[in-house]
This record gives structure tokens, C-alpha cells and sequence, in this order.
């Protein structure tokens, strides 16, 4: 894992929905690099699933999971596997 795959989960955290072309943006690379990092990411099991979640009422803004690279605590929850679009 380089400084590159660590900004794209970085960015992921942050926002699981973010499509690929803004990640690719974001990183300076192309979306079929965002792509391809995603990719073996998932099939090296470091990334197991993407979902976005929802805040509970009056507790904060709504933040997003990578799993097995949760925030709150939370990890390993049933997302969608995949890539965030």
C-alpha cells in the first residue's frame, strides 16, 4: 500500500459515494487508475465493502464507512461490495 492507495481510502472514508472521476481528481490520476487501485484493494481483502450511512437524528452529520476501515467503531457492516460511483 503506498501514499496513494491511502488517500483513496482516506477519501472513501470521508465519503463512500464519491464517484470515480472526483477521486481521480482528487488523487491526480486517472479514473482508470482509481479504478484499478480499487480493484486490487478488494481482492487483496483490504477493502471488503462501501456504504454510506446516515446520522441518527439530532447525533451529527452523516459519515461514511469503508470496512474494515470504519469510524465510530463500526466495521465489517453488510455495504455493498464494490466500488464507490
Amino acid at each position: 500500500m503506498d501514499d496513494t492507495d491511502r488517500q483513496l481510502l482516506g477519501l472513501l472514508r470521508h465519503n463512500a459515494r464519491t464517484s470515480i472521476a472526483s477521486l481521480a481528481k482528487a488523487l491526480k490520476v486517472s479514473r482508470g487508475t482509481v479504478q484499478n487501485r480499487l480493484r486490487r484493494l478488494e481482492s487483496e481483502g483490504t477493502i471488503t465493502g462501501l456504504h454510506q450511512e446516515t446520522a441518527a437524528a439530532g447525533r451529527g452529520a452523516p459519515h461514511s464507512c469503508v470496512d474494515d476501515h470504519c469510524r465510530r467503531g463500526q466495521s465489517n457492516r453488510g455495504g455493498s461490495q464494490g466500488t464507490a460511483r
